[in-house]
């Protein structure tokens, strides 16, 4: 385990990532300055919570971390069968790396361990969370090359779905506009990509470990 006082945590919940995870933890080693922020490997800790694994998710993680300037934890948990599920290995990541950070303004993110982070993804974050920022939400885009092996007719069903929530968000705008977060603006409240402050974090009492949803549960 690494030693409290980070400003930064990166939580990642994974069950059976071995083979995934090494993709995820290279595109936050490779984390780069944006927005006006200076971001290094050294500025931020990585925490991987490898839980109820049939596979070497938890020995992968550690082989990473020593060939990698990225700092990284490990966390392996043997979660009960009410708490087994994605908001309970969520919660459990989240509560693990924020024990790594110090004081109430420190970061605390989470991103999934087949997410691949963009190179300003870090950057763009603390620097919404410094402009004052309780929580933020960030866009997602699938994988081209596993879309493309998705039958032609549920590409087009979620591309009609996708236009259709982009309109309901739009009304939700219009009918009820929120001055924390104007438009344009995007609907997605997922779990690859959200950051939020360490004392928002304790304010909501943590993540809400239900069994689906548990990323739009804590927005």
């Amino acid at each position: 385990m690494l030693d409290r006082g980070v400003p930064a945590a990166v939580a990642i919940p994974a069950r059976d990532e071995a083979r995934d995870l090494p993709a995820c933890l290279e595109a936050l080693a490779r984390q780069r300055g944006g927005h006006g922020r200076a971001v290094g490997p050294s500025d931020f800790a990585v925490l991987v919570f490898a839980n109820n694994c049939a596979d070497d998710t938890a020995r992968v993680a550690r082989e990473f971390a020593a060939r990698s300037r990225l700092r990284v934890a490990v966390v392996e948990a043997s979660l009960p069968p009410e708490l087994s599920h994605a908001g309970g290995a969520r919660r459990g990541a989240m509560d693990a790396a924020a024990a790594l950070l110090d004081g109430p303004g420190a970061a605390l993110l989470s991103t999934d361990a087949d997410s691949r982070a963009a190179p300003d993804w870090l950057a763009a974050n603390l620097a919404a969370l410094a402009a004052g920022a309780d929580a933020v939400a960030g866009a997602i885009e699938p994988d081209v090359a596993e879309l493309a092996l998705l039958p032609p007719t549920l590409r087009a069903r979620e591309e009609r779905e996708a236009a259709y929530a982009a309109v309901l968000d739009r009304l939700a705008w219009l009918i009820d506009p929120d001055p924390q977060d104007p438009w344009p603006r995007h609907g997605i409240h997922s779990g690859a990509s959200m950051a939020l402050t360490l004392n928002a974090y304790r304010r909501i009492g943590g993540l809400p470990a239900v069994p689906v949803g548990e990323d739009r549960a804590l927005f």
